[in-house]
């Protein structure tokens, strides 16, 4: 049965029917934020969790991207894909700033270092959805996979309207149920290089 991670901080409330058509109802473990975060924060959470729960994906709450290799229960699985929307650690600077740049390299480069020790090797994918354009292109995502093994498979755009009801959230302050302007956004898809295997 295939399997696929779904790394959501933020909780755009659409992306359950992205999640769910893309995975064409198999077998997966979703994970969220705190129960009470969700709901306080976000219009539409509760409803989304229960309809995931309801489709049987397991929904798993508080779950550190950047340490999820070491979780009591996803350390013992392997997944054909893990998909990451718009990694991003919350406003603590100015976006185009040097300390908030570093903070979001090192939020990608813990992922991807997580997500490799989660991966099927032989046919897993890490996805990452990622907003194009300066100051997105100073997180160096394609040099940070290949730093641990990874090698880029293909890019491809992120359209939100390929995705019926997907909206994008902030995830993070006073208006985290506010949706962020997307621009130009790529969907970077990466694979186990064989000379890690």
């Amino acid at each position: 049965m295939e399997k696929t991670l779904l790394i959501q901080a933020k909780n755009p409330p659409g992306w359950r029917r992205r999640l769910l058509l893309f995975l064409k109802l198999s077998q997966s473990i979703w994970f969220r934020p705190e129960h009470e975060m969700i709901e306080k924060n976000y219009s539409k959470g509760i409803r989304n969790v229960m309809e995931l729960e309801e489709k049987g994906c397991l929904v798993l709450y508080g779950v550190d991207a950047k340490q999820m290799s070491h979780h009591f229960f996803l350390k013992t699985q392997r997944f054909n894909r893990i998909i990451y929307n718009f990694p991003h650690v919350g406003f603590l600077y100015p976006e185009d700033s040097c300390c908030q740049i570093q903070m979001n390299k090192t939020l990608v480069k813990e992922y991807l270092k997580n997500a490799t020790a989660l991966l099927r090797k032989e046919d897993g994918e890490i996805h990452i959805s990622h907003k194009e354009g300066n100051p997105y292109d100073k997180w160096d995502l394609v040099k940070k996979a290949e730093k641990i093994g990874l090698l880029l498979h293909e890019i491809v755009p992120f359209r939100k309207d390929d995705y019926p009801g997907y909206e994008n959230k902030r995830a993070h302050g006073s208006n985290a149920d506010a949706p962020f302007p997307l621009g130009d956004s790529s969907t970077y898809i990466f694979r186990v290089s064989s000379h890690s295997l």
